[in-house]
């Protein structure tokens, strides 16, 4: 093969070390020229015919037609896969506030507590800003709920495209635990 880019200078992409071979044109006598000074072409046809039935680059011509549609649906996964992700976030945010809550003595000390909780964990979360959130506590008759909304309109993956629906911006989980036993 090093030979054949020597000699020739190119380098032929099929597997055998020799350069493709021109297309042979037959040539046909006509029934009055038997004296074969000039032989005749084939007619068009033939060459329409032998171009319509070859197959080289039918898969890249193929892939052109897929790719956009693939392109878009790998988006949309990956997309939502951030929505799906974020708001399990934000849902065990919410899920850690009210389970520290319950070692509060009265309304006001679990109210600062989940809210603490919320914050602190908010800060270890990867692509969270804290600064988004809000946490809204209500304590009923034996229930005590936590809930964090969560702004997500500044995050990349809601403004990358509208090719799909997206969920709404703001992801609002909460959590509830019961008060004084079972």
């Amino acid at each position: 093969m090093s030979q054949l880019l020597a000699k020739t200078g190119k380098l032929y992409c099929n597997a055998s070390a020799h350069p493709p071979v021109p297309a042979r044109v037959e040539f046909r006598q006509s029934a009055s020229n038997t004296t074969g000074s000039l032989p005749q072409r084939q007619p068009l046809k033939n060459h329409l015919r032998r171009f319509t039935q070859c197959q080289r680059g039918v898969a890249a011509i193929e892939f052109a037609f897929i790719a956009p549609v693939l392109l878009v649906f790998l988006l949309g996964v990956i997309c939502y896969g951030a929505y799906f992700w974020m708001a399990h976030d934000v849902q065990q945010l919410a899920n850690d506030g009210a389970r520290s809550a319950i070692a509060g003595l009265d309304a006001a000390e679990r109210s600062a507590i989940a809210r603490q909780t919320v914050q602190r964990n908010l800060s270890r979360q990867d692509g969270l800003v804290a600064a988004k959130a809000a946490v809204t506590v209500k304590e009923g008759n034996d229930a005590f709920t936590v809930t964090v909304s969560y702004d997500a309109s500044g995050s990349p993956f809601w403004n990358v495209i509208e090719l799909f629906p997206m969920p709404s911006t703001t992801i609002r989980r909460s959590a509830t635990v019961t008060l004084g036993g079972y």
